[in-house]
């Protein structure tokens, strides 16, 4: 297939069509039209993914496994929300800590893939003029995450997802002082409540990224480069699917939660007792699920959490509480006394783990072509120390969340699990919106302009 000079077969015109259509997360005819406009680049492209495909490690699925590709499949749109469906290789791998002791053997190849498939596409791009340099330049995450480096675009990407994240506590605190609520881990706002928020929040931060890029030149802002749009969208891609991962997870959480409070409450326990020390957090898990516990009776939820697995449970506990203070409570931390959960919180942790004990819940592998395994560590793990890996981490962090936020106090009622776990899928679909709006729908130059801005000044909610 000849367009205009450059000489494509129809075998590397399938293959490159299929595969961009993944990446731009478009339609065959979309990407047709792309294939004819710039053919040197879809070029340049297909030579990308032909060297990924002959160099790479394990490659034969590469692009998926590699978080570099969104098939349209995997998106499905009502309205304002985006519903981001996690593919198969969607995973959270790159927040696996060095505590976590991943075993080097380790499937990294998708690590090695994604790398590949980047350092080829930034090779095509034009030397001058250079500004889409700085957005494809390799970044590292924080100290202790091994595997965490990306390009640097994924910072802006979750600059505007925090923005996103302040920008709703804000408007919510707003809708709490109007309906006179005290302090939101005690009176949880109300779950019909979040969806609202979640849509004002994701178009508020959307007017004010398009106010940052308002002052640059119309021909920048427009400037269409495909190699460059497709580093954005496999940067893009890469969050979108880890956030899709977050919400199956937490989907998880809710069917372990739905069974655990509603033992829980079958047994005519509806809160839980004031707790002070993790001898008391020890005695109450006894109290439930010992030899002679209040579950011993209750089908599906019997098994005895005694002597090392107890104790896993509450220096497990421990260590996701910490976690969840500096990821999902790091807005709300400051409000806290000396920035610390409570005994009691630490006690619904260890609940959370119970009940994944109790039900033998299994989570995907952060890795492909690898087996589930257990969310509760089993004995001789390195999960043991108290450093699950990431989904299952995530798993108990959206358990404890549910068991906060969807109650009263320290209420456990399963009523109001579901109702507030569809709320707050909602609230993630509006942010997967505002992403893929963003970070796909825009041009390469207005999101290099974005980016730079960002760099600057990355206080967005102050715009």
């Amino acid at each position: 297939m000849k367009l205009s000079g450059i000489e494509l077969d129809r075998e590397t015109v399938k293959s490159v069509k299929a595969k961009l259509a993944s990446i731009l997360t478009a339609t065959d005819d979309e990407v047709l039209e792309a294939i004819e406009a710039l053919p040197s680049q879809v070029a340049d492209i297909a030579d990308a993914m032909e060297i990924v495909t002959l160099n790479g490690k394990a490659s034969r699925e590469w692009l998926g496994q590699t978080m570099a590709s969104l098939p349209v499949e995997y998106c499905t749109r009502d309205g304002d929300l985006l519903s981001v469906t996690p593919s198969r290789s969607a995973s959270l791998r790159y927040l696996i800590q060095d505590l976590m002791q991943v075993s080097e053997a380790e499937d990294t190849a998708t690590i090695e893939n994604r790398k590949l498939l980047i350092n080829t596409l930034k090779s095509k791009l034009p030397p001058e003029p250079s500004r889409f340099t700085s957005m494809f330049a390799w970044s590292k995450g924080p100290g202790g995450y091994p595997i965490l480096e990306d390009v640097a675009l994924t910072h802006s990407i979750e600059k505007v997802e925090q923005a996103f994240y302040l920008t709703y506590a804000i408007i919510e605190q707003k809708e709490r002082g109007r309906l006179g609520l005290g302090n939101a881990l005690s009176t949880p706002t109300p779950i019909e409540l979040i969806a609202t928020i979640a849509k004002s929040a994701s178009l508020e931060v959307y007017e004010r990224l398009e106010r940052l890029v308002a002052g640059f030149s119309n021909e920048d802002i427009l400037e269409s480069h495909l190699i460059a749009q497709v580093l954005c969208n496999v940067a893009a891609n890469r969050v979108l699917l880890e956030s899709a991962r977050i919400g199956a997870l937490a989907a998880e959480a809710a069917e372990v939660n739905t069974r655990l409070i509603g033992g829980l409450n079958s047994i005519g326990t509806l809160e839980i007792p004031q707790i002070e020390s993790d001898e008391q957090i020890k005695h109450g898990l006894t109290l439930l699920f010992g030899a002679k516990g209040a579950f011993a009776n209750v089908k599906g939820m019997s098994r005895r959490l005694l002597g090392a697995d107890l104790e896993t449970t509450v220096r497990a506990a421990h260590v996701i509480q910490d976690q969840y203070l500096h990821t999902r409570g790091a807005l709300f931390r400051h409000t806290l006394p000396d920035g610390r959960l409570t005994p009691n919180d630490t006690f619904l942790f260890a609940l959370a783990l119970a009940g994944l004990f109790q039900t033998k819940t299994y989570v995907p592998s952060e890795f492909p072509n690898e087996d589930n395994y257990a969310s509760f560590p089993g004995r001789g793990t390195a999960g043991r120390s108290g450093f699950l890996k990431p989904h299952a981490m995530e798993l108990v962090k959206s358990m404890y969340g549910q068991m906060v936020f969807a109650n009263t106090g320290w209420e456990l009622r399963s009523d109001r699990i579901i109702a507030y776990a569809k709320a707050m899928d909602h609230k993630r679909s509006h942010l997967q919106m505002l992403l893929f709006k963003v970070f796909k729908r825009w041009t390469a130059g207005k999101i290099c302009k974005l980016h730079n801005s960002l760099k600057k000044n990355p206080n967005i909610c102050c715009q």
